[in-house]
C-alpha cells in the first residue's frame, strides 16, 4: 500500500513538473516569440520596411506606424520623381545619340541588340542550372 502511495505521489509531482514546464515563463516566452514574429511578418508586408537598423534599437507598434505613415507620404512624391528622372535619361540618351552618325548608330543598335541576346541567353542557361542543384540536392536528402 505504501508502494502504491508512492508511486501516485511520483506520478502526481510528475505531472506537476511538466504542467509548470508546459507554462514555465521561457515557453510562454517562446509560443510569444514565435506568435510575434509570425505577426512582423505580416506586419512588413502589409505596411512596409523600417529603415535598415531601426528595427535593432527596439522601436515601439507606434513607432513603426507613425514611420510607415510618413514613408506613405513620400511614396507618390518619390514614384513621380523616378517618373521625371527616368524620362530625362531617356532625353539625355536620345540627345547623346543625336551626336553619332548614322552609320555609328546602326552599329550601336547592333551592338546593344547582340548585347540583349547574350544577356537572355545567359539568363536561360542559368535557370536550368539553378533547378539542377535543387533536384540535385533533393536527390541528396
Amino acid at each position: 500500500m505504501k508502494l502504491r502511495n508512492a508511486s501516485v505521489a511520483a506520478l502526481v509531482l510528475a505531472g506537476l513538473m511538466v504542467g509548470a514546464q508546459v507554462n514555465s515563463p521561457s515557453s510562454l516566452a517562446q509560443e510569444k516569440t514565435a506568435e510575434t514574429k509570425a505577426e512582423a511578418k505580416v506586419a512588413k508586408k502589409a505596411e512596409g520596411r523600417v529603415p535598415q537598423y531601426y528595427g535593432q534599437v527596439g522601436i515601439s507598434d507606434e513607432q513603426k506606424k507613425k514611420i510607415y505613415t510618413i514613408q506613405g507620404g513620400y511614396e507618390d512624391k518619390i514614384a513621380a520623381l523616378r517618373k521625371e528622372i527616368a524620362a530625362l535619361e531617356e532625353k539625355r540618351d536620345d540627345e547623346v545619340k543625336g551626336v553619332l552618325t548614322a552609320d555609328q548608330q546602326k552599329k550601336l543598335a547592333e551592338l546593344q541588340e547582340a548585347g540583349k541576346k547574350k544577356a537572355a541567353e545567359t539568363r536561360t542557361k542559368k535557370k536550368p542550372e539553378a533547378s539542377e542543384k535543387s533536384s540535385s540536392s533533393d536527390a541528396k536528402s
